[in-house]
């Protein structure tokens, strides 16, 4: 998908939300994938963002969540991306056999937490819909959601083009192709 964050960056204690595939019957706020920035964590000014993208598992125990983001950790892997108040192009790849969890900006494998080591397959919570710009809560059509957002995330202010979900593991080859035709058109 393509973000162009408008309006959140470096608001204190953001995080942002720009797509999500939640069960109907969700009763946090979590969703079944989803695609996400931890927006406050740097200044307005600043060109660098976080994108994330987060997946929840269901297992025997309960729920199972797995993030990764463009970051550099503390060991070193990962890679910032500058893309606030820009067109950019993210994508998250997850492969069940492998564990790997990638997450490309305009192309560029910089996920931080890439090895997600023994996380189980992704199940998808089902019936689910789709949601743009929000957690899940009771002011939009949730019942058993919560009552309202939290506090440390509003309704995201972005531009959001170009959604696309494969139920197949896109190569490197195909995520770069993808970014050089929707690039093009921007």
């Amino acid at each position: 998908m393509w973000i162009n964050d408008a309006g959140n960056k470096g608001v204190t204690n953001k995080f942002s939300v720009y797509f999500g595939i939640y069960p109907t019957a969700v009763d946090d706020v979590c969703p079944n994938v989803g695609m996400m920035a931890e927006t406050s964590r740097h200044l307005p000014s600043s060109d660098t963002m976080e994108w994330k993208t987060y997946f929840n598992t269901t297992t025997e125990t309960g729920q199972n969540g797995q993030d990764n983001v463009i970051q550099v950790n503390g060991d070193g892997v990962g890679k910032w991306s500058l893309g606030a108040k820009k067109w950019t192009h993210v994508v998250s790849r997850w492969n069940g056999t492998t564990h790997q969890f990638d997450f490309f900006a305009n192309a560029v494998n910089s996920g931080a937490y890439t090895d997600r080591g023994t996380a189980p397959k992704l199940v998808m919570r089902v019936p689910a819909q789709v949601v743009f710009g929000s957690f899940a809560n009771q002011g939009i059509g949730f019942a058993s959601a919560p009552a309202a957002l939290p506090d440390w995330s509003g309704l995201t202010n972005a531009s959001i083009d170009d959604v696309r979900i494969y139920n197949s593991l896109l190569s490197d080859v195909e995520i770069s192709a993808l970014f050089n035709l929707g690039s093009a058109g921007r």
